[in-house]
């Protein structure tokens, strides 16, 4: 699994792990923001990050690393140069979210 793959999915269940379920001490609906958090609406934002991400998988065609979701196997097609490269904007744009995370590294940034 590529690093960035990697992260996210650390991320995700990092994210699930600190649900505080309802009725729990420490569990607020509300974040610093002022935005709905509950503990289900948590649940579906992991859920469709992880359904993103799976889609979103490293292949190579030759040695140049591209998305599969973005650049689908197509044998009619192929110029490796206009692939989008891996990681794709896709899952640069949801690692973004974890920027200030200490293993997020800058040539991940959308």
């Amino acid at each position: 699994m590529d690093d960035l793959a990697a992260f996210l999915a650390a991320r995700l269940d990092e994210d699930e792990a600190r649900i505080v379920p309802v009725g729990s001490p420490g569990y607020c609906e509300d974040d610093a923001e002022g935005i709905h958090l509950t503990p289900a609406r948590v649940l579906r934002e992991v859920a469709a990050k992880r359904a993103i991400l799976e889609l979103h998988h490293i292949r190579r065609i030759g040695t140049w690393p591209v998305c599969t979701h973005c650049r689908p196997v197509d044998p009619e097609y192929t110029d490796d140069l206009t692939s989008e490269p891996w990681p794709c904007r896709t899952l640069r744009a949801l690692a973004a979210v974890y920027s200030d995370h200490p293993g997020y590294r800058q040539e991940w940034a959308p």
